[in-house]
C-alpha cells in the first residue's frame, strides 16, 4: 500500500487525467498528493473532502469536482504511494545493476540493497500504521493490492541483480516482520531488518 517512501508531491504514472487542461491537471496532481500524505501522516480515516482540500489549499469543491467521490480520491492516493514505493525500489535496482553487483554479492551488503529498496528513508513507524490501516478503505487496499505487482517485479530484479533465488514475496515478509518486532521492541528499525534480511540470505 506507500510504502510511500518519499513525501508525495508529485503524481504517479497511475494518476487518472484530470478535467480542463493543463491547469485541471496540476490541481488535480496536487489534490492526491495532499490526500496521499494525509493517509501517510494520519491513516485513510482521515482523509475527507475538506480535510483534503485544507491540505491542498484549494477550495472544497475542488475535491469534488475533480473526483467522482471520496473513494475515487483514495484510490488514486494510494495509487500514487504505490507508485512511489515502487520507484524506490526501481531506483535501488539501479544504482546496483550500474555497479555490476556480482552474484556473489556478501549478504550483509545484499541485505542493505534489499532493506533499502523497500524501506522508507524516514517516518517507518507512520509508514507501517497507514499500512495497517489501509484494510479500513476497500479503495485502498485495492489500489495496493493492483500496485503491488511493479514493487514484486522491482524486487525480483534486484534479486537476480545479486544472483540470489529467492521469492520477492518472502523477502517483504521478512522485512515487514522485522520491522514490527523493533518498533515494539525499541531496536533500530534498519539494523534490525537488515541482520534478519542477511540471515535469510545465508539459508538461500
Amino acid at each position: 500500500m506507500s510504502r510511500a517512501h518519499r513525501r508525495p508531491d508529485v503524481a504517479g504514472p497511475l494518476m487518472k487525467p484530470a478535467r480542463h487542461g493543463p491547469k485541471g491537471q496540476q490541481r488535480h496532481t496536487h489534490i492526491v498528493a495532499a490526500a496521499a500524505q494525509i493517509v501517510v501522516d494520519a491513516g485513510p480515516g482521515a482523509v475527507s473532502h475538506r480535510s483534503v482540500a485544507d491540505r491542498a489549499g484549494v477550495p472544497l469543491s475542488a475535491t469534488t469536482y475533480y473526483f467522482d467521490n471520496l473513494d475515487d480520491l483514495l484510490s488514486q492516493a494510494g495509487q500514487l504511494l504505490m507508485a512511489q514505493w515502487a520507484e524506490q525500489a526501481e531506483g535501488v535496482v539501479a544504482r546496483a545493476a550500474a555497479r555490476s553487483a556480482p552474484a556473489d554479492t556478501p549478504s550483509p551488503q545484499a541485505a542493505r540493497l534489499l532493506v533499502e529498496a523497500t524501506l522508507p528513508p524516514e517516518g517507518v513507524g507512520g509508514h507501517y500504521q497507514q499500512l495497517l490501516a489501509a484494510h479500513a478503505s476497500p479503495s485502498l487496499t485495492a489500489a495496493y493490492r493492483d500496485g503491488r505487482s511493479r514493487l514484486d517485479r522491482a524486487l525480483a530484479e534486484l534479486l537476480d541483480v545479486l544472483g540470489l533465488d529467492i521469492h520477492p514475496a518472502l523477502v517483504l515478509a521478512v522485512i515487514d516482520g522485522a520491522v514490527v518486532s523493533a518498533l515494539s521492541e525499541g531496536r533500530d528499525v534498519t539494523a534490525h531488518a537488515e541482520s534478519l534480511v542477511g540471515r535469510l540470505l545465508a539459508l538461500s
